[in-house]
């Protein structure tokens, strides 16, 4: 599975007394497949497989996150990088090209 096998779904965010949290829907074939989870106070986002064992996810977040490394030149929580970009039913591809604009738009911020 690649980034370009991915939408974003219904996209829900809470504030918290440290930041938002929020959730999002990733779906591949318009079925939903795991939802990414964001605490709101920092660190990383936590992917939740919805439709397979976190087991059977696992090679799945590995090739997207390196996609996604290759992609941004980001070490580490590449993927969270890109989902930071996306909007609600949105390709975590046309994602990534949004983040490319933002990064020509800022390059101070590479």
């Amino acid at each position: 599975m690649k980034l370009a096998d991915i939408q974003t779904g219904s996209y829900q965010e809470m504030p918290t007394p440290r930041g938002v949290a929020w959730t999002v829907e990733l779906k591949a074939d318009g079925k939903i497949i795991a939802t990414a989870y964001h605490a709101g106070r920092g660190g990383c986002v936590d992917y939740i497989p919805t439709t397979m064992t976190r087991k059977e996810w696992q090679p799945i977040f590995e090739a997207l996150e390196a996609e996604a490394r290759e992609a941004t030149a980001y070490d580490f929580e590449a993927l969270d990088l890109i989902l930071s970009f996306a909007e609600p039913n949105q390709s975590l591809t046309d994602a990534l090209k949004t983040y490319n604009r933002y990064m020509e738009e800022y390059p101070s911020c590479q």
